[in-house]
């Protein structure tokens, strides 16, 4: 395909479709302005929830027992620290300590008391593998060990409470007080419990909590094990809900205002080149758009023959467009020969040559073409033996 005739298809498009090209172009021209003006003028605002204050807690215990007695494992003066199962004759005193802090966003300050005891319980329970769920607790002996408390614990800061007791001692107690007991119903259980209680004022909100935290010793053997119910933690939020105003991404907020101005541009373009008639066609070019369109769609019923010169001794019917040509080949079961040149197109049948001559392609374009001259029907191609 030429240029010039990709121009004029394009100009018979745009005559055709004018209509339908502006409206698509208000649409992206409006499709660009909302973009424009919601991204930059008036972006607007959603609500969203933000934390205004938090504040957080720990709770936790480090234990281990020193080793005092030879064996040929673990060297005497050496410490065992935060094991599941510790040795009662090599390392019988396990010592430690529960650990407290806090932070908080803004400020704090807190009255805390930490009170470390050791419970000893005969309980029973349906699910054996719980020690502290469902529990029925049939008798209780409680030895306070330790308290300690700060009055002013502010954020960051640590409240240590170190306990130590000696596991040996305490299975000689347990089995004492089992023995005069006698054979009750459930076991035995030993708790290091610490009791902690906080009042104060945290990120300017008042705050009163009670906790219990414990340490549950089970003894087996020469062992004794240590149930670590591990770090414990505890948070607080307050939050508020604030307006914000929209983000919008490049695509939105440099996308739009370009496809409104192209938009714009284009759609100035068109109905300022429609109005000097740059889309109008002449009659010349619509005829030769049609042999074009004619030429395409019926290729497979033409063949490129070059005819004798005895053919032109013929009578002659000249056909009005190359589709009529090619409809009557049809209706005569013969074929559509083109002339080598592509000037003329024939169809021999009976003592008839029936002819077509295609225009020539427009030499200008637009309304200014000169439309109007007739193409040469002259038969000399074949007489001349072409």
């Amino acid at each position: 395909m030429s240029m010039r005739e990709s121009r004029l298809r394009f100009r018979a498009a745009m005559s055709r479709w004018f209509a339908v090209v502006v409206v698509l172009l208000v649409v992206l021209a409006g499709v660009g302005g909302w973009a424009t003006y919601t991204s930059v003028v008036e972006p607007g605002t959603h609500t969203e929830e933000r934390t205004v204050s938090s504040w957080s807690s720990s709770r936790s215990f480090t234990h281990g027992a020193q080793v005092v007695r030879s064996n040929p494992v673990f060297p005497v003066g050496s410490r065992l620290s935060n094991r599941s199962v510790y040795f009662r004759t090599v390392a019988p005193v396990l010592d430690g300590a529960y650990l407290f802090s806090y932070r908080a966003t803004e400020s704090g300050s807190l009255a805390v008391t930490a009170n470390t005891s050791l419970v000893i319980q005969g309980v029973e329970s349906p699910d054996e593998g719980a020690d502290t769920r469902n529990v029925t607790v049939h008798w209780q002996t409680t030895d306070r060990l330790a308290e300690r408390s700060a009055s002013n614990l502010q954020p960051g800061q640590r409240l240590t409470v170190p306990f130590s007791v000696n596991a040996t001692q305490v299975r000689n107690r347990t089995q004492r007080i089992g023995e005069s007991l006698g054979s009750g119903p459930g076991r035995q259980r030993v708790l290091l419990r610490v009791r902690l209680t906080v009042e104060g004022t945290v990120n300017g909100q008042r705050l009163s909590r009670t906790r219990t935290d414990a340490l549950a010793l089970a003894f087996d053997g020469d062992t004794y094990r240590v149930d670590d119910p591990g770090r414990l933690t505890a948070e607080s939020t307050r939050t508020r809900l604030v307006g914000v105003a929209n983000e919008y991404g490049p695509l939105w907020t440099s996308g739009g205002p370009a496809l409104f101005g192209l938009s714009l541009v284009a759609l100035g373009g068109l109905v300022a080149a429609r109005r000097r008639g740059r889309f109008d066609l002449s009659a010349a070019e619509r005829e030769y758009l049609d042999y074009l369109d004619d030429r395409e769609e019926f290729d497979e019923w033409i063949t490129t023959i070059r005819l004798p010169a005895s053919v032109a001794s013929r009578e002659r019917a000249e056909a009005v467009s190359l589709a009529d040509l090619v409809d009557f080949a049809i209706d005569t079961d013969n074929a559509v020969v083109e002339r080598p040149d592509g000037e003329a197109f024939y169809v021999v049948h009976d003592d008839l040559l029936y002819t077509y001559t295609p225009p020539t392609e427009p030499a200008r374009e637009g309304p200014t073409a000169a439309a109007d001259t007739e193409a040469d029907e002259s038969p000399t191609d074949v007489e001349d033996g072409k």
